[in-house]
């Protein structure tokens, strides 16, 4: 999986910074991955389309907690799923297609 430096990425500065954001919320709340996904990750986004990302590690008390705070503080739809939910075809392409946006070392 290819590492995406969101901060030097080609994203519109809005983009941009709700990644940032929601990269950021995740993070606090224990994220040990993040990964972008859908069409942010292929580079066919529209103006306004979601963003979708998907974390391993962050305890399952704290999702609601944690899918609030991005909605609250991102200008746009967000999408975010817990990594070990995701099952099958659609694992594969995230796997395959999604950019690693942080994974703790």
């Amino acid at each position: 999986m290819e590492r995406l430096l969101v901060q030097k990425g080609g994203f519109p500065s809005e983009i941009r910074g709700d990644i940032e954001k929601i990269e950021s919320i995740l993070i606090r709340y224990g994220a040990a991955k993040v990964i972008l996904y859908g069409s942010l990750a292929r580079g066919d986004y529209r103006a306004d389309s979601d963003i979708d990302v998907c974390y391993e590690g962050i305890p399952d008390e704290n999702y609601f907690r944690t899918v609030a705070e991005c909605l609250m503080e991102t200008q746009r739809r967000v999408s975010i799923l817990d990594f070990k939910s995701i099952k099958g075809y659609f694992k594969q392409r995230i796997l395959r297609e999604g950019k690693l946006l942080y994974e703790l070392k």
